[in-house]
């Protein structure tokens, strides 16, 4: 059994990149775009490799993580296989500056500050980043080498390809790839309006597949030797792909209408549907969806076996997608703004009493938050659905600071919280009579 909160993955043996950086005639660096592959890798074995097959010149390289290798293919393109998609893909809007990434946004949510995405749909800061991992078959070592891309048409295209290849791989089937440079032109008019071609390198993954192929299941699947020829001139990889012939199996034939009837004869009816009573589970996620009204689970038997408890109570990362589902499940009408507004007020309400007994303060984003405190942020927007706490926004302070309002339904106490940064609150709790 593994463990339930590990993301698994596989080791990252090296980089194919697409460009490098250059020194120009002042001295000073600039990136330079590269009509072929670079690939880089800590291993020498792996890159020596790759230059016996694709031709290159291996160089030593000095990257930000230490001494590596690298080598600027000859060879135009490079076979690959492409693993199951949650391995193998990821595309975020993301803005870097020296100190790192200070944002990853899917255009609605910005996950670091646990925050709405904070960029103008028209004119973003951040670029799409897209990161590919493949395998490459002919070369040493059981592990992926990662592209990345910050173009929008690798973003649109790449996404499409890596789902049908992912398909097939979490089959079992793992589709033979071709991943490759692209050049490209576009006309554009330039602030004058006079039309100006602009020209630029894409990222291409061709699965080498036509559409009658993917519908047959793919017969194409990943070699595990080199491409070499062979006397009869063609290469091992076409030799090993299989032929589409399809052959009729009488076996197959339908029965006849007399025969299906026959058979139904005698076979009595199936039970009539009871309406089972609603549990609370997705049951094609398994995630909580709504805490039913239900007496407690039984205890597990003599030998310690029960009912396994849903992901979204054991797993941090479910739970707090979890909590992201409750968000707009509370407040479905509102925007993406005021929605944040309420859900991090709650997450004070949620945190703050156990974190004072600690001596820390009450935190706001849900990415700070511990296992069962998400947990029971999820509880109290579930109660605020239900009518069981009243949250209310009040009118900002004198500083234009925002302020909430919560009360648990006929409970004599208020909570008054003030927002002063993301996790940064004032939090004044009193008597229901001393607030008036």
């Amino acid at each position: 059994m593994p463990i339930t909160d590990l993301q698994r993955r596989l080791r990252e043996i090296g980089r194919i990149r697409q460009g490098e950086q250059r020194t120009s005639s002042n001295g000073k660096t600039y990136p330079a775009a590269l009509d072929t592959f670079r690939l880089t890798s800590p291993h020498r074995p792996a890159i020596d490799a790759a230059a016996a097959q694709w031709g290159g010149t291996v160089t030593p390289w000095q990257s930000p993580a230490g001494p590596q290798w690298q080598v600027t293919l000859a060879e135009p393109a490079v076979p690959v296989i492409v693993p199951s998609a949650d391995l193998a893909f990821s595309q975020w809007y993301e803005l870097w500056t020296g100190g790192g990434c200070q944002r990853r946004c899917d255009s609605t949510i910005e996950y670091i500050g646990d925050q709405p995405c904070q960029c103008d749909p028209g004119a973003r800061d951040c670029q799409p980043t897209t990161r590919l991992s493949v395998m490459l078959p002919t070369v040493p070592g059981f592990g992926l080498w990662r592209v990345e891309s910050h173009g929008y048409n690798a973003a649109a295209e790449l996404a499409g390809v890596v789902a049908i290849a992912g398909a097939f791989a979490d089959r079992g089937r793992y589709l033979e790839a071709t991943l490759r440079l692209e050049q490209r032109a576009v006309k554009r008019p330039d602030k004058d309006g006079k039309p100006v071609t602009q020209r630029f390198v894409v990222t291409v993954l061709d699965l080498g597949l036509g559409p009658m192929e993917l519908v047959a299941g793919g017969a194409a699947t990943a070699p595990v030797h080199p491409l070499e020829s062979v006397p009869d001139g063609r290469s091992v990889e076409a030799q090993a792909r299989p032929s589409l012939t399809p052959v009729l199996d009488p076996g197959l034939a339908a029965p006849s209408v007399r025969d299906q009837l026959t058979s139904l004869e005698g076979r009595t009816t199936k039970p009539p549907k009871v309406d089972l009573p609603p549990t609370g589970i997705d049951p094609l996620t398994g995630e909580v969806t709504e805490p039913p009204d239900r007496a407690p689970e039984p205890a597990p038997d003599d030998e310690g076996k029960g009912m396994a408890p849903p992901p979204s109570t054991t797993d941090p990362e479910a739970a707090r997608r979890r909590v992201m589902a409750e968000a707009k499940r509370t407040w479905p009408d509102a925007d993406t703004v005021t929605r944040e507004g309420f859900r991090h007020a709650l997450g004070i309400i949620a945190t703050y009493t156990p974190r004072q007994l600690a001596g820390e303060p009450a935190v706001a984003s849900v990415a700070h938050m511990t296992l069962e405190e998400r947990l029971k942020l999820s509880t109290l927007m579930a109660d605020v659905r239900n009518g069981q706490m009243l949250l209310e926004k009040l009118e900002d302070d004198a500083e234009g600071h925002a302020r909430y309002r919560a009360q648990v339904k006929g409970g004599s106490r208020i909570a008054v919280v003030t927002r002063k940064a993301v996790d940064d609150w004032d939090v004044v709790v009193h008597n229901r009579e001393e607030a008036g």
